[in-house]
């Protein structure tokens, strides 16, 4: 039985309360990352923990883990990657907070007191994506240009080159 993620929250509440929430999304309902998905199978499983840190700051930490079905940038077939990773992030209230705070957090703005946990986990996934996914073993989905052989290429090196310039020889005299 999975449990669902409520949509919508107000983080400094949790915080206060120092709330757990532990949960899953569908992969269907990550809108942004549906052009980088082969299908919209998968789920996604949250654990976020709503604390104040050893500075009293705000903050929401936890893990995702998730199996997305991404194509491979090699062979152009789709493969199951792996995902698991921690966030840490810092609540602030406006970019003059933001400005102030010199911790080297990961901050996160709220507005309004409210915080759709939808948009951000998909922010987190596209964060922690890699820039080309690829299995460990696989062929190009087009052959290798291949470089002549080496003895085309020492007999190509030896033969005779006229010089382009040699016309200009006869100019000078």
């Amino acid at each position: 039985m999975s449990i669902r993620l409520p949509v919508e929250i107000n983080p400094y509440r949790l915080v206060e309360q120092r709330k757990l929430l532990s949960g899953e999304l569908s992969v269907t309902k990550l809108t942004r990352m549906q052009s980088l998905l082969c299908s919209d199978q998968g789920q996604v499983k949250v654990n976020l923990e709503f604390d104040r840190d050893e500075l009293g700051l705000a903050t929401i930490s936890g893990k995702v883990d998730a199996t997305l079905d991404l194509q491979c940038q090699r062979c152009l077939s789709c493969m199951l990657y792996e995902l698991s990773f921690d966030i840490h992030v810092v609540l602030v209230k406006s970019q003059r907070h933001e400005e102030r705070l010199q911790t080297g957090h990961d901050v996160i703005l709220i507005e309004e007191d409210r915080l759709f946990i939808q948009e951000f986990i998909e922010d987190e996934l596209l964060l922690a994506l890699p820039l080309s996914t690829m299995h460990e073993d696989c062929e190009p989905s087009r052959p290798l240009i291949e470089a002549l052989p080496e003895d085309e290429i020492i007999e190509s090196e030896t033969e005779e080159k006229e010089n382009p310039f040699a016309a200009l020889k006869d100019l000078k005299d």
